[in-house]
């Protein structure tokens, strides 16, 4: 037991140097070795740590933020600036509300002060994140934060970009647990908000664009529970327009955007539906496109295949769009997987390596699209509408000189050949 005492009691003297001597490259050695590849190292620098948040919390979340502020190296910092983030929100480790209240007062200053002129990327959206999930933490503990508001409200009407986008960011990380109650701070400047984040749309900077449609999808109940419900619907268009134009001139900004409006239609898709129409055609009309690479069309399908997952969220709202619309979406995965190349290695299948022969990553994913419409509650209505399109493919001339190989992704699907056949009186009905 003596033993043990000794121990921490130097471990508690080595904590306590460590923040009082306030040396920047002794701790900056710290954050370093917490990290190392060396087992030893790494965890005795874990110990030390642990002991200076149990210990001395304050004084520990003070020093990193001057290491932060004054790091001897940008790698450093960003390691600096991803402790701080794990420390002070992660729900396992967050130690934010044991701080005393000065302490607090003062990260709060420097958070915005260092988020405000932080010149790394990588930092300032770690920053943004960090001051999103303080600011959900100070308001679910019914206190307020009203320096944050009043700087971001100002921020995001700024004339410089850098400015505006770190602004667009902390409103986009919002955490999902606290958007409600960020709602209810925010309702008050939701014209303001609504009329800034449609100029940003079209923004001569491509960064603050993203960011805008970040920030606009991170706070869609604002805009919803408004008295101007209507409001989200413009900034839909507004998205999709501005989409338009990043693809014609900065196509990987548009994939951005596009990643940015998957997450919206995995979070409510309900919302989609009075501006579907609009909304699926351009989607479609990205994923037929030629023009564009691979992965833009791919993250153009997964939006619409998100989208007709959306069963329990948004109940049969695909059904209200057209047939075309449904055949156009079969007919991608469709088209893709029978324009896959004959592999001679698929005539001779003698081990597990010849049935991957002439896979690539385009197979895969037309494999998955198929198989997440067709093999899913709701198949039936879908294969109603794909008779006419695999019908078609398997009897095009091409097709039929071609291996066995290249009909697998169809018998593979078995709902949607169940369903094919199930669905032929339904399909002749249509073709009436």
């Amino acid at each position: 037991m003596e033993s043990r005492s000794s121990s921490e009691k130097r471990l508690r003297d080595e904590a306590f140097m460590l923040l009082t001597y306030k040396d920047p490259l002794s701790l900056a050695t710290l954050v370093s070795h917490l990290t190392s590849p060396n087992n030893a190292q790494r965890s005795q620098a874990e110990m030390l740590f642990n002991c200076c948040k149990k210990e001395f919390a304050d004084a520990l979340c003070l020093t990193l933020a001057r290491l932060l502020k004054d790091g001897p190296t940008t790698e450093t910092r960003i390691r600096t600036v991803n402790l701080l983030r794990t420390i002070l929100t992660h729900p396992e480790s967050r130690i934010w509300p044991n701080l005393s209240e000065d302490v607090q007062t003062k990260l709060r200053s420097r958070f915005l002060a260092f988020y405000q002129h932080e010149i790394s990327k990588p930092i300032s959206k770690t920053l943004c994140r960090l001051v999103s999930e303080i600011a959900t933490q100070i308001y679910e503990d019914g206190e307020e934060w009203p320096e944050l508001l009043d700087f971001l409200l100002r921020s995001v009407q700024s004339d410089s970009h850098k400015v505006q986008e770190s602004a667009l960011l902390v409103f986009a990380d919002f955490p999902e647990c606290g958007q409600l109650l960020i709602v209810n701070v925010l309702m008050p400047h939701v014209h303001t908000l609504y009329s800034t984040f449609l100029n940003r749309f079209a923004s001569p900077s491509l960064s603050v664009r993203i960011a805008a449609y970040g920030a606009a999808i991170g706070l869609t109940h604002l805009f919803i529970y408004s008295e101007v419900p209507d409001r989200f619907q413009q900034l839909l268009l507004g998205m999709m327009a501005s989409l338009s134009q990043m693809l014609l001139c900065h196509e990987d900004y548009a994939q951005q955007g596009l990643e940015q409006l998957i997450v919206l239609v995995m979070r409510e898709p309900q919302i989609l539906r009075p501006r579907l129409r609009i909304v699926v055609d351009g989607m479609l009309k990205i994923a037929e496109d030629q023009r564009w690479k691979q992965k833009t069309k791919q993250y153009a399908v997964e939006f619409l295949i998100i989208l007709a997952e959306a069963r329990y969220q948004a109940p049969k709202m695909m059904r209200t769009l057209p047939r075309q619309y449904i055949v156009r979406l079969i007919s991608i995965p469709v088209n893709i997987l029978s324009f896959i190349e004959d592999d001679p290695a698929w005539h001779d299948v003698r081990n597990e390596e010849g049935v991957n022969a002439g896979k690539s990553i385009i197979y895969d994913n037309g494999m998955e699209w198929l198989s997440r419409l067709f093999n899913r509650p709701g198949w039936k209505y879908y294969c109603a509408h794909c008779f006419g399109v695999v019908t078609s493919i398997l009897q095009c001339s091409r097709l039929a000189k071609a291996s066995c190989g290249n009909y697998y992704p169809f018998c593979n699907c078995k709902g949607m050949l169940e369903g094919m056949f199930r669905a032929v009186p339904f399909y002749l009905c249509l073709a009436k």
